[in-house]
């Protein structure tokens, strides 16, 4: 879902992996009333919430979001796809251990490691996503939380200019902060993935590279 911005006609779509939970933490906060730093705090239908995606639900994007957001000014943030793809692997796949909510059997039936080292996983992302809903989640290309038309959005922050946010906010009229969250996890470089995986990489999230790569910190 996308998050309009109180106060404003601001209208933020997140992607995971793109300082969705920075981003999210700090407009709950303005949105809410300093809710996201008194979590947890019960919910909706007395469900508790334990974190800001337990409010802000990231899904992708749907036709009707022009339609369902006309007249607002749209922004997002970008990343390389390889770069959001290697630091998803060390937060999700390492720190998180996504994996292991992984259905019983599955990996097996696939024959993929439970454990894939980071040129393992590479090469058999599509298989991970498409058994493993976490892996999914994170790993679908930015273009199915954003759609294909970056000439919607009023501002484009690739990652390098992440704080840039915080002045762009101010001056619709809302004052946020962000911190930086879910920062865990290797840190790991284009470097360390194999030629072959790389390009399989690549590959995979060209629509990305082609469409919102103009816009990334490269």
């Amino acid at each position: 879902m996308a998050i309009r911005v109180k106060g404003t006609r601001l209208v933020y779509f997140p992607v995971p992996k793109n300082a969705c939970s920075s981003v999210k933490h700090s407009l709950l906060n303005h949105n809410e009333d300093g809710l996201a730093d008194r979590l947890p705090a019960p919910g909706p239908k007395g469900r508790e919430i334990r974190h800001p995606h337990h409010f802000y639900r990231t899904t992708p994007y749907r036709g009707y979001e022009p339609v369902l957001y006309f007249g607002m000014r749209w922004f997002c943030i970008v990343r390389d796809p390889v770069r959001r793809f290697l630091s998803g692997y060390g937060n999700r796949i390492l720190h998180h251990d996504d994996l292991k909510r992984s259905k019983a059997g599955q990996l097996e039936a696939f024959g993929l490691p439970r454990h894939p080292d980071l040129n393992e996983f590479a090469l058999n992302l599509e298989k991970y996503i498409r058994i493993c809903r976490p892996v999914r989640h994170h790993f679908l290309p930015s273009s199915r939380y954003l759609g294909t038309r970056p000439g919607r959005f009023d501002r484009i922050f690739p990652m390098q200019e992440l704080p840039q946010i915080v002045s762009y906010c101010a001056e619709a009229g809302a004052v946020i902060s962000l911190p930086h969250l879910q920062a865990k996890g290797a840190k790991l470089k284009p470097d360390d993935l194999t030629a072959q995986a790389l390009a399989h990489v690549e590959n995979y999230y060209a629509q990305d590279l082609r469409i919102w790569g103009p816009y990334t910190d490269g």
